[in-house]
């Protein structure tokens, strides 16, 4: 503090500390502000990344069901194999979707209602639930779908017991003769 001739203190001085906390209080303020805007960013960001995670394996799947339905329009018959090409003959991924294996794809051939031909890798997600997208076909007509890990542990559960219901009942009937 500063003393003026007459012995009384400055305006000047009286000021200064009020100054100096108004400016730590407004550089602790932006402070806050800047570092929630740094989680609110990185939030959005793992969102984003998350839905196009999900969104690249809904595409992939998109490819190999206009594959499918072609095949399945053509012959009136589910492919016992993924065909290498979609339409157009544009070349498919060969690694990363997982087609049922051919006994299978026989039997399910037979069956009514929705089965699941082919699935996508896992999509560990973090802020959205993490699951596959899922090729099904049901009455002839295939269609992609987004399933979390638990209703695809339960859609193939549930399918496995349908073929394993069927091969039972093929055992037990036996075999068929002309």
């Amino acid at each position: 503090m500063t003393q003026s001739t007459n012995g009384q203190t400055t305006d000047a001085a009286v000021g200064r500390p009020q100054r100096l906390a108004r400016r730590r209080s407004r550089i602790l303020r932006n402070i806050v502000l800047l570092g929630l805007l740094g989680v609110v960013y990185a939030l959005v960001v793992v969102w984003h990344r998350d839905t196009a995670h999900r969104n690249t394996a809904l595409d992939a799947a998109e490819a190999y069901r206009g594959t499918v339905q072609a095949a399945l329009d053509a012959s009136g018959w589910l492919p016992l194999v993924l065909p290498k090409t979609g339409p157009g003959g544009r070349t498919l991924p060969a690694k990363g979707f997982a087609y049922l294996p051919v006994d299978d794809i026989r039997v399910l051939r037979a069956f009514d209602g929705p089965v699941v031909l082919g699935f996508s890798p896992r999509v560990a997600n973090t802020m959205q639930t993490s699951g596959r997208a899922v090729l099904i076909c049901d009455q002839r007509q295939c269609r992609v779908e987004w399933l979390t890990n638990t209703e695809f542990v339960e859609r193939i559960t549930e399918q496995k017991k349908r073929l394993e219901t069927r091969q039972r009942r093929l055992l037990e009937r036996g075999p068929a003769f002309p």
